[in-house]
């Protein structure tokens, strides 16, 4: 797809930006709920299916806990609220107990029924992703301390080994079982204008994306709008863009201040894996009618390696 839109915005006016709009042009596989769904075929919500022998995730939520208690403690010091000091009760009163919860079901992937352009993705032919978010204490991905709160788990050549799950396991059907389509995608992200720039450079590349759309069928990427499930691509944000916050707490760093130059030029390396949409069709409302963001390095999907990924939630 890249060269052809290369070779075809060669042969138009538009022939000054062939090069960097192949160079933001991205495959994504969009997914669409159905009411429909047998067993051992991608969904969402339901029950899973897994191997007899599967761990279903756990994590332990001390350390984004105590990570509460700390923010609420130094707010405490700056004034003192009845509410501060009935959170700083129930954080100490959930500190107290077992801290260890488990993750709630969210959905699962067979890879070999997407279509041909998982290749171009970077995804394995074969397997199944099975996706888990804690929708209980909801951390959000915004601090260091709530990692672990996640999980993708890539299960490879095990299919015929896949059986429903017994809910004793993972605490039963949370949501209803939703069949899943796909279909593919090229989404074109929008370059940041800088100030300097003329307003015939913005009116080109505005009439050169509805080209685009019209020739290709490319999206562009754009901020919320619907719901809008997708693999890869460029992510729907409902506020800030996430790279550079995946890459930092995912190195244990909080705050936003300017890193190391290592650190810094990881940032790059981060990609969208699933985006999922609170939906209707499946009982999902994520805080005010958000999103779900797993984002992957490059170098770990290489890997097939799905044990690294970050993730944040927004709602508007």
């Amino acid at each position: 797809m890249r060269e052809q839109v290369h070779q075809f915005l060669q042969r138009t006016r538009f022939h000054q930006y062939a090069y960097e709009v192949s160079q933001l042009l991205r495959p994504s596989i969009r997914i669409q709920t159905r009411p429909e769904a047998s067993v051992g075929s991608s969904h969402f919500g339901g029950v899973p299916t897994v191997p007899a022998s599967f761990d279903f995730p756990k994590w332990d939520t001390r350390w984004h806990w105590q990570s509460q208690l700390h923010y609420h403690l130094l707010q405490e010091q700056q004034g003192s609220t009845k509410y501060r000091s009935a959170e700083i009760n129930r954080i100490r009163n959930r500190l107290s107990r077992d801290t260890t919860v488990p993750l709630t079901y969210l959905g699962q992937i067979y890879l070999q029924e997407l279509p041909c352009l998982r290749a171009e993705c970077g995804l394995p032919g074969n397997g199944v992703l099975l996706f888990f978010y804690d929708l209980v204490n909801d951390p959000g991905g915004y601090k260091a301390s709530s990692k672990g709160a996640w999980r993708c788990i890539y299960l490879d050549n095990r299919i015929e080994q896949l059986q429903p799950a017994n809910k004793d396991d993972y605490g039963g059907e949370l949501f209803p079982h939703c069949g899943l389509c796909f279909t593919e995608e090229w989404m074109l992200g929008i370059p940041e204008f800088k100030f300097e720039e003329t307003n015939q450079y913005q009116i080109d590349w505005g009439e050169l994306t509805t080209v685009l759309e019209k020739q290709f069928g490319v999206k562009v990427a754009t901020v919320a709008c619907g719901v809008e499930h997708r693999l890869f691509g460029y992510d729907g944000p409902m506020q800030e863009s996430m790279e550079r916050m995946c890459q930092l707490r995912f190195h244990g760093i909080e705050g936003y201040s300017k890193q190391s130059e290592p650190i810094e030029s990881g940032v790059k390396d981060w990609q969208l894996l699933l985006q999922l949409d609170s939906d209707v069709s499946v009982d999902w409302q994520f805080g005010d009618s958000g999103r779900l963001y797993f984002w992957i390095r490059q170098q770990d999907l290489q890997k097939h390696d799905f044990s690294k990924i970050w993730f944040e939630m927004q709602c508007a």
